[in-house]
């Protein structure tokens, strides 16, 4: 498991040092590394201007009885990407998301913990192209479930 806390230009980085995702590694049943990270107010703060969602819901004027700041929903599933990339793996370039499917389970806060499991779920080839469906959960700390997505991508030619 990684715990993360990097900025979001320190994941940027080290991103880009890592090795390409190969279609022959690739098999039905494959379990990625799980991603953990910790929902930061820089976090919620670069998902509410690259998404635009301005909600008030997500400001520090509403907060939870808790004392917590909500965050938005796209936290889980914006970061839930790394757990099928984790620190080992970066997709060929050229691939194309063909699908995906979504499901919110419960709000995210600032603070929150979250891991992000990956499975392959189907990988077949078809009028010339090779699909691949990923599924991937979300829980937080208390072990609840968070978010759940199934995305199928269309592998690069």
């Amino acid at each position: 498991m990684i715990m993360d806390s990097s900025t979001w230009m320190e994941l940027k980085e080290r991103y880009e040092k890592r090795q390409t995702l190969y279609w022959e590694n690739l098999h039905v049943g494959m379990e990625f590394v799980p991603y953990t990270y910790i929902v930061t107010e820089e976090i919620a703060e670069n998902v509410i201007q690259v998404t635009g969602n301005t909600n008030h819901l997500y400001s520090n004027y509403f907060l939870k009885p808790d004392g917590k700041r909500l965050c938005p929903l796209g936290c889980a599933v914006i970061y839930s990407r790394l757990s099928y990339l984790g620190e080992q793996y970066q997709p060929p370039a050229g691939g194309i998301l063909a699908n995906m499917s979504l499901k919110f389970k419960k709000p995210l806060c600032v603070g929150d913990i979250i891991t992000s499991y990956a499975k392959v779920v189907s990988k077949e080839e078809g009028k010339g192209r090779k699909y691949f469906t990923l599924h991937i959960h979300s829980i937080d700390h208390n072990n609840e479930q968070v978010s759940e997505m199934e995305m199928t991508g269309i592998w690069p030619r």
